[in-house]
Formats: structure tokens, sequence, C-alpha cells
């Protein structure tokens, strides 16, 4: 036999060094919760199972998510907050189990060894076996306290000559050098020890099977026949391609075809066109020849007319000519020319002075206009007196020069001059008036600004040095009890009688501004005033000394001053009695004198033998009392809307003001400008004397002779210009004629050059047409031209030809997309608006003689050599592995045969699977084995459909690329464990699995997992093999009888257990096994205790004197402690 005989954990979680000794039995261990139970199992399988993806750190039956890691482990997580770790510096872990081969007596190691650096976070680990060497500290420690690092470990192997093998990054040789040693268990060993140490219920059989019996065999490789299946898919699809190839190339012959016929008729009719065009050219040129001829005679005609009526106009010119000589010569003619030159001079000259007159008129007008706005300014303003006279005086003297009452003005010079003085006193006045808008608008804003701090009940402004001390104050000063209040006197006194209030206010003055603050706070507030008086220019406000006025509290004289104050403020109020305290109320001023100091309501003062009045100012603003604001407000509120009126009339009086400072301040240019004008206009009626006298003599002049002159003048005039229309007419009709003949023979040239474009047209196009199709237009021109014109047929196949063509290019377009959709379709090169059909023609004879047959045959061979491929290659691989299946079940039923878990005996079986029975039949018909062909008529008679039905599934698997459970041997069988009890009634566990007892599912699932192991280590075959089973949390929710039966059957089975249980459960199952151990835990640091039989008896002992408060948990937990 193999058996675990020790186990060594260093630095391994809260195992600072420690050594198991398991004596190769079965073992208990038992502890605490949290001690460190699962902590020793974890090091087993990290040192059984190496890969550490196969390994569930703390898989209990109760933590299914566990948050424990490698590196949890090996640095000591602690899961407080001030201490995450134990290790946390450089440090080497050994995990290292001891192997004793009882045949031999010789003893194995196997294990793991860790460093951890701790600067980059990082363990590098290697695993190893030593053979025949005993687990003693020496091979680890390199002196009492420190563990050797792996380069020390494995260099004092070597340099021991021990028989070691290192695994570095060879996980596959450690677990192969594993299972030989191990005595050549199977590998489903790796798999199964980690699902064997928690309890998992078997609720699906057929799960628990796959996961625990039966191993994953190499799966079918099913390949070859899905490549010959790919090959018949891609045969059919390109005989269903060539199939579709041709249906689409015969229905393009076909409306080419269709497209061919309509061409031929636009080739007929093209040419008939052409024809026609032709002969139409032609009597067109013999037309137009016939039509210069005529008028070249006409244009001979025209000239000769032309000549004979230009000779009579050239002989008139010269008679008139003679008449007009004599005109000009004549003396009255000359006289009458002088006077109509002066005429036009003085008129002229007339007109001028005249706009000049009117233009000055205008200004005159308006200089009018201007002096009498001034005049009425500097009225309107109380302007001196002498300013309104002298300008009077100006405006009467332009008066009278514009209605012509007086000359020019010789004192111009002075009008200007009182005109400067009174503009420059309007100036004046509007830069008082501007000033006095900028102090309205500055005192404007100023009571605007005092209103807005009054609505929010702000009596002091911010910028007030008292308001700012006092938020100094606030802010500096600091109580046990939050803020420490800081009044200023105004705000937190009253005064009772209003009678004397004004007399209160004016006496205080800027005392009522003076700051108070609560006793005991007057040294810091002073301190604070020091630092600040300065930097916040807060120097003149007044601190009170509340505590000093406390201690030297007045008593205020009957009748005094300060009984007309009330305040809430104790010390306020005894700062008001101090200072108002000694002023006595008087009636009249004539009792001022009655007393050292007193006042009256009218605010006389009365002190040091001297009476003052107090000056308005100081209490015309009231500061003190609950309604100080709401008078302030008023009061400010008026003042405002007096100075909006003010500054509405400002701003009135400045706008009339402006458009008078806009004129000139200075006119002398203006009226010297005006002076020179005038000096022309007073010769304006002279001028008009002399234009009328020069009208007189124009009149009174002979001119009969010339009259009767210049009458002969005109009839000439006129006969001339009737010939000259003769001759203009004679010259247009030439000019028209010359012109048609232009035109004509412009015609006659274009129409034989299209002449003989046409006839080359035709020519050409007659080359571009068949021969047949040539013989067939000319055939029809002779026939047509025979009864109808050339224009007519010009015409009507102008119109015909056009309705085919459409027709055609109607058809051409949709034509030219099915040709591109079939080369995109089937890839073909041709260009798809070639003008024939030749290549999709050639295409199409193509596929017809070789490419449909062809890919018909192939078709049916793949089809025949998939077929064959399923038949005997899937089939027969499918058969072996049912038959491995069976043959596993078997050696299980064999291993289990004999063996009991109480009085009842458990078998696993194996059968064909339901709905897949004709599939299993198939697969274990005996003549399979015989050697019969899977072709025979005999298969295909009695399983032919199954056989069709497998093919298409996997077939449809290579369609989708998805995995089918057809080709796994196990989708093909059905499992059940039958219980036979010792009456020998027989319970299918897959029928009850669900509506078991949690201690009734666990008895098949230890017994199942029993039997796994026995397959596994392949004990029904040999002694010499590894027997070690581990249960974590054993046995749960079992009664103790089947406990006993449990551990009853794990004997049976000659299985080395180790059983993790909690302390309350150890009673029930340390008795059953000679070797215990206790986990226990100071605070981070765990170690292994045994527990003897003796301790055990105790134990029991305490057991049955519980009282009434314990329970078995408790005293198992007292006693180990």
């Amino acid at each position: 036999m193999r058996l675990l005989t020790k186990l060594k954990l260093i630095n391994w979680h809260y195992f600072f060094d420690e050594t198991l000794d398991f004596m190769g039995e079965s073992t208990v261990i038992t502890g605490d919760n949290g001690a460190g139970k699962s902590t020793i199992v974890d090091a087993l399988q990290v040192i059984l199972l190496a890969n550490m993806n196969r390994i569930k750190f703390n898989s209990s039956a109760h933590e299914q998510n566990t948050q424990r890691s490698l590196i949890s482990y090996l640095r000591g997580k602690t899961g407080t907050d001030d201490r995450e770790f134990l290790r946390n510096y450089d440090f080497t872990t050994y995990l290292v189990a001891e192997i004793e081969h009882t045949n031999t007596g010789k003893k194995y190691l196997i294990g793991a060894v860790f460093d951890y650096h701790h600067g980059t976070s990082n363990e590098y680990h290697t695993f190893f076996k030593i053979d025949e060497q005993e687990l003693v500290d020496s091979l680890f420690y390199s002196d009492e306290d420190t563990p050797k690092t792996q380069e020390e470990f494995f260099r004092f192997l070597k340099k021991n000559s021990f028989k070691y093998k290192p695994y570095r990054n060879d996980l596959i040789g450690y677990s192969a050098d594993i299972q030989q040693l191990l005595g050549g268990i199977k590998e489903s060993f790796f798999s199964l020890f980690p699902k064997g140490i928690s309890f998992s219920p078997i609720t699906n059989l057929r799960k628990f099977v796959y996961e625990y019996i039966l191993d994953d065999q190499e799966e079918i490789d099913i390949s070859k026949m899905q490549d010959y299946v790919e090959q018949v898919q891609e045969l059919k699809n390109v005989l269903s391609r060539t199939k579709s190839e041709i249906e689409y190339l015969e229905l393009i012959q076909n409306k080419y075809k269709e497209i061919e016929t309509i061409n031929n008729n636009i080739h007929t009719g093209q040419y008939m066109e052409r024809k026609a065009t032709v002969e139409v050219e032609r009597n067109s040129i013999e037309i137009l020849s016939n039509n210069r001829m005529i008028s070249q005679e006409k244009l001979e005609s025209l000239e000769k007319e032309k000549i004979v009526w230009e000779q009579k106009r050239d002989l008139e010119n010269e008679n008139i000519k003679n008449i007009r000589k004599e005109i000009h010569t004549h003396s009255i003619s000359k006289k009458e020319t002088d006077l109509l030159d002066k005429q036009k001079e003085l008129c002229e000259q007339a007109e001028k002075i005249s706009k000049q007159k009117q233009n000055n008129e205008s200004k005159l007008r308006q200089e009018i206009k201007e002096r009498k706005e001034v005049s009425s300014l500097v009225d309107y303003f109380k302007s001196p007196s002498i300013l309104n006279i002298e300008l009077q005086k100006g405006t009467e003297a332009w008066e009278g020069l514009l209605k012509g009452e007086q000359n020019f003005p010789q004192d111009y010079i002075t009008i200007n001059r009182h005109w400067h003085k009174a503009h420059q006193w309007l100036q004046d006045k509007n830069y008082e008036l501007d000033l006095e808008k900028k102090r309205l608008v500055s005192e404007k804003e100023q009571l605007e600004n005092t209103i807005s701090k009054l609505e929010r009940n702000e009596i002091l402004s911010e910028d007030s040095p008292t308001k700012k001390l006092k938020n100094l104050l606030k802010e500096h000063l600091i109580s046990n009890n939050g803020e420490v209040p800081v009044h200023v006197l105004c705000e937190v006194i009253e005064v009772s009688n209003e009678k004397w209030k004004n007399a209160i206010e004016g006496y205080l003055h800027t005392q009522k501004f003076d700051i108070l603050v609560p006793l005991g706070y007057f040294d810091e507030a002073l301190a604070i005033y020091e630092r600040f008086k300065f930097s916040h220019k807060i120097e003149r406000v007044g601190l009170v000394n509340t505590d000093q006025i406390q201690i030297e509290k007045r008593k205020i004289l009957s009748n005094s001053l300060a009984e007309e104050v009330v305040s809430k403020v104790d010390y306020a109020k005894s700062y008001v009695d101090w200072l108002l305290g000694s002023i006595i109320k008087c009636e009249s001023e004539k009792e001022l004198k009655n007393h050292k100091r007193s006042i009256t309501s009218t605010c006389m003062v009365y002190q040091n033998f001297t009476a003052r009045q107090i000056p308005v100012e100081r209490y015309k603003q009231p500061y003190i009392g609950r309604n100080a604001i709401e008078i302030q407000l008023k009061y400010r509120k008026k003042e405002l809307e007096e100075v909006n009126d003010r500054l509405a009339l400002v701003d009135e009086e400045l706008t009339m003001i402006s458009p008078i400072l806009k004129i000139t301040a200075d006119k002398l240019d203006r009226y010297e400008s005006w002076r020179k004008d005038w000096e022309s206009i007073i010769l304006l009626p002279s001028i008009y004397e002399q234009i009328a006298t020069t009208e007189q003599e124009l009149m009174y002049l002979d001119k009969s002779e010339i009259e009767k002159l210049k009458e002969k003048e005109r009839e000439l005039e006129e006969f001339i210009s009737s010939i000259q229309k003769q001759i203009n007419k004679k010259s247009e009709d030439i000019g028209e004629t010359r012109k048609d003949i232009e035109t004509t023979e412009g015609n006659i040239t274009l129409k034989f050059r299209q002449l003989e474009e046409n006839e080359i047209e035709l020519e050409q196009y007659l080359s571009s047409i068949s021969k047949g199709l040539v013989e067939i237009c000319k055939e029809k021109w002779e026939q047509e031209s025979k009864s109808k014109s050339a224009i007519e047929l010009k015409k009507n196949y102008e119109n015909n030809t056009k309705g085919l063509i459409t027709r055609k290019n109607n058809l051409w377009e949709p034509f030219i997309a099915e040709r591109q959709k079939f080369n995109q379709l089937y890839e073909f090169s041709e260009f798809p608006a070639s003008p024939t059909n030749e290549s999709y023609d050639n295409r199409l004879s193509f596929l017809h003689q070789t490419g449909l047959v062809d890919y018909e045959q192939k078709v049916e061979e793949a089809e025949k050599k998939a077929e064959q491929a399923f038949r005997e290659d899937f089939i027969a691989k499918l058969k072996e592995q049912i038959e491995k299946a069976e043959d596993d079940f078997k050696m299980l039923k064999r291993a289990l045969k004999g063996m009991t878990f109480g009085t009842d005996q458990y078998e696993f079986k194996v059968m064909g699977r339901k709905g897949m029975e004709d599939f299993y039949n198939l697969l274990k018909d005996p003549n399979l084995d015989s050697g019969m062909s899977i072709f025979s008529d005999y298969f295909d008679e009695k399983y032919g459909h199954v056989l069709k039905e497998l093919f298409e599934e996997l077939s449809n698997a290579q369609k989708t690329g998805e995995r089918t459970d057809y080709i796994d041997y196990r989708t093909y069988l059905d499992f059940e464990l039958e219980v036979k009890d010792e009456q020998g009634n027989i319970m299918r566990y897959s029928k009850v699995a669900l509506e078991k007892s949690g201690g009734e599912t666990q008895v098949p699932f230890y017994v199942s997992i029993l039997a796994s192991f026995y397959y596994t280590y392949q004990m029904m075959r040999k002694e010499d093999t590894f027997r070690l089973v581990i249960f974590d949390e054993a046995f749960n929710r079992m009664d103790s009888d089947r406990v006993e039966e449990a551990i009853k059957f794990i004997r049976l089975c000659g299985f080395q257990a180790i059983i993790v249980a909690p302390t309350g459960r150890v009673q029930q199952i340390a008795p059953h096994f000679n070797n215990t151990m206790v986990v226990l835990k100071d605070e981070f640091t765990s170690y292994v205790a045994p527990f003897s039989r003796k301790m055990l008896l105790e134990l029991e002992e305490e057991v049955v004197h519980l009282d009434e408060n314990q329970n078995i948990n408790e005293a198992t937990e007292v006693h180990f402690k």
C-alpha cells in the first residue's frame, strides 16, 4: 500500500512550523471554526494536485464562495484593519507530505517550496519529489529558526546527493510522477480528489456519473465525414448555381433577341430617313438657285432708278445754297443777331443775381430765427438785460434788410460781437448745468444706495468704520456657546418719549455709534481693535469698557435724560446711564441755569456754565430705536424725489441749449459774404431795364425782305426732302435685294455642304449594316418613293424611328442592368454594355454541353463517400466508446459487490437511454461484430431511419458550426444507482433523490464517491496503491448510526481516511479512529495537538454530566481549551 504518514507546514497561513503525524492511519481532525482545519486540507490539495486551477481553497460543505487564495495562505491574511497580513517581509514556505510504500518500508517526500518577495508582491514556487527519504526538519532549515530559500534548499539536496527531482514549470511531469508514486492511479484522481473533499448531494445522477465515474473519452473525429458533407454541399451549391446561371443566360438571350428585332427595324427606318434627307436637300438647292436669278435682275433695275433721283437732288441743293447766302449777307440779319446776343447775355446775368438774392434772403430768415431763439433762452435764464437788447437791435437790422426797408447794415461787425457775447453766455450756462447734473446724479446714486440699505434694515453702511469693527469682533471673538454678541449702542436702545428723541440723538452725537461687547470680552475686543485699526481705517470708533461701566455704575438723577432711554441689554443701559444720567430735562431755556447740566427738548444744552444749541445735522437723521430706519427711509425718499425733479429740469434745460451750441459763435465771415453779394443784388433793377430796351429794338426791325427769302428756302427744303425720301427708298430696296441674294447664295452653299455630308453619312451608314439589310433598305426606298415625296417619307420615318429608339432604350438600360447583375452573381468578366450577345451565348452553350453533367456526377460520387465515412468510421468508434463505458461500470459493480453500507447494498447500472433506444440497439447489434457491412439490406431495412437521422444531425451540425451531443457516447446511455435492503427490496435512486432528507442524500454520495476512488485507485486489481480520501465537514447531516455505518464502509473498502469534523461531532467520530488531532489557535497562531482515547473518554464523561444550560458542543470546546 501507499500511505500518507506525515505532513510538514512551514509559514502556511497561521501555521509557522507544524508537523502532522498521520502514522499511515485514518485520522480525525477537529477544532474550533477558524482554527485551521481546512488550511491543512488545502495544503494537501496543493501537494497532490499541484495545478492551482484545480484547487478550490476552503471547499467545505457550507462554504461555496470562498475568498481565500494562495497569496492569502502564504502571507497569513488576518482580516483586520490594522494588520492585514502576518508576514510583511521576504519569507519561504514549505508544504511537504511523507508517503510510505508499505511493501518496501521506504518513504518518499513530495511537496512544494515557495519564495515570497515583499518588494514585488510576487511568489515563485517549485514542486519536488525526494525518493527514499524520511521527513526531518534539517532538510528545510538553514539554522534553528530560518527556513532555507528555494536556492538554498535545492543546493543542499544536490550537495548531499539526495535522490530528488525539482519540477520547475513542469506540472505535467510532476502529475505523471505522482501517479506512479501513488501506485499507478488513474488520471481521474486529479479531478476526483477535490470533489470528494466537500459534500454535494446527488440530485442529478447523470451529472454525478459524468463527473465522478466516466472518463471524458477522446471525441470522435467526424471531420473526414464532415469534409465529404461539405464537399457534397459545395458541389450541390455549384450545381444549383450552374442551373440558375443557365436560366439567367436564357433570360438574357431572349431579351437580346427582342432588342435585336427592334434594332433591325431601327436600321431600316434610319436608312429611309437618311435617303429622304438627301433627296430633300437636292430639291432645296434647285429652288434656291431659281430664286437667286430673279433677285439679281431686280437689283439691276433698282440701281438705275436711284441714279436718276440723285441727279435731281444735287440740282436743288445748289439753288438753296444761293438763297441762304443772300439771307446771311443782308444788313437786317446782322443787326438782329447782335441784339439777340445782347439780350441773351443780360437774361443770364439777371437770372444769376436773382438766384443769389433768393439764397441770401433764405439765410437772413434763418439768421433772424436763430437770434430770436437765443434771445428767448437768455431771457429764460434771466441773463443781463443788455444781452437781449443788443441781440434785438441786430435782429431788427436784418429784418429791415429782408423787407427792403433799409440797406445792408454798416455796423455788421458790432452785430456779430453782440451775437458772440450772447452765445458765450449760453455756453457758460450749459457748463454750469452740466456740473449740476453730475452732482445730482452722484447725489441720486448715494440716496438710492442709502435707501436700499435702509430697506435691508441696515442703518449703518458696511463701509462705515463702526460696521467694520463690529464685523471684525463678531468674526474673531470666540465663545464656548457659539457666536459672541456685538452691539452698536444705537441699535440696542429705545427712546420711550418721542419728545426727547432729538435731544438724545443730538447730545449723544457720535457716541451713539460706540460698540459694546459682553462682560469679560473687552480686553480681547480691544486687542482685535488695535490689530486692525489702521489696515481697516476704523481708528475713530468708540469701544466701550462694559466691565468697568458695570463696576462704576452711576445712579441716575431724577428727571435726567437717561430716564427716557430703555434697553434689553443691561450693560448698554448702564452705559447710557453713565452718559445721560446727570443731564436734567427742562421744559424751557429759562430753567437751564438751575442745573449744572441740562437740556431742553429743542436741543439747547447747558453745561460748564455755557448754553449751546446742538446743530440740526446731529439729529436730523435718527439712528436710535426701532423706528429710526423708518424715519430715515421716509426722509431719504423725499430727498430722492426732490433730486429727481431737479435732475429732470436740468436735463430739459440742457436740451434747450444744445441746438444753439451747435451754431457757430462767430458769424463775421458769413456777414462779409452777404455784404459782397448785396453789392451785386442792388444792380438787378438796372439789368431788367436793359433787357426791356433790347426787346423794343428787336420789335422795331423791318424783316419783310428776309421773310420772303426764308419762305423760298423752306419750299426748296421740302422739295429736296421729298427727293431724298425716294433715294432712301431705292437704297433700302437695293440693300434688301442684295441681302436676299447673299442669303440665298449662303443657303445654296450650306445646302451643298449638307447634301455632301448627308450623302457621306448615308454611305457610311450602309457600310455599317449587313449587306442583306442594305438590299432590303434600297428595295424599300424604290417601292415607297414612287408613291410618296421625300419630305413625306422623311417625316413618317422620323416619327416611327423615334418610337422604336425609345422602345429600344427602355429595354436596353434594364437589359444592361440584368447583364451587370449576372456578371456580379456569377463573376463573369464580359462588358455588360456590349452591343452583341456573343459572349453570353457562348457561355450558355458551354454550360449546356459540359458543366451541368460534370457537377451532377461529382455530387453523386461525394454523397457516396460521405455516407460510407459515416457508416463505417463514426458508427464503429461510437460503439467502441459505449462498450468501454459498460466495461467501466462492470468493474465498478465488481468493486461494490459484497460490500454493504449498514444493511444496504449499492449497485451502479448502465443501459440504453430512453428515447434513444433505436440508436442504442443499432450500436449493440451483434451483426456489427460479425463483420456484416452497414450497407447491407439487413441494416437498411432495420435501422435505415436511424442512420438517416444521425447523418442529417451531423450534417446540420457541420452547417451551423455548433457542437452536437450525437458525437458524445454518453448521450445514448442512461444510469441508475440501485439500493437493495436486507429484505431484497430495491430502490432506484434517480426516482427519489429530491425527496430524501439531508442524511439520506449523504449516504449515496459517500458510497458513490468511495466507489469512484476505489475505481480510480484500482483497488479491485491490486493491493499496492494509494488509498487516501479526505472529507471536510464530514457526516454533518448524519445521525450517529449512519456515521458508524459510513466509517465501517470506509474501513471495509480499505481506505486511509482523513475526516475533518467540528468539535461538536468529534465524540461521534473519533472513537472509530486510532488517530485524532485537534487544531488550536491562539490569536494568529495555529498548532496541532494529538487527542488520545483517554481524553475522548474524559470528554464522554463530561457529556454525561451536562447540566440543563449546556450542550455537547460547549462541553467539547471547554475540554479542548
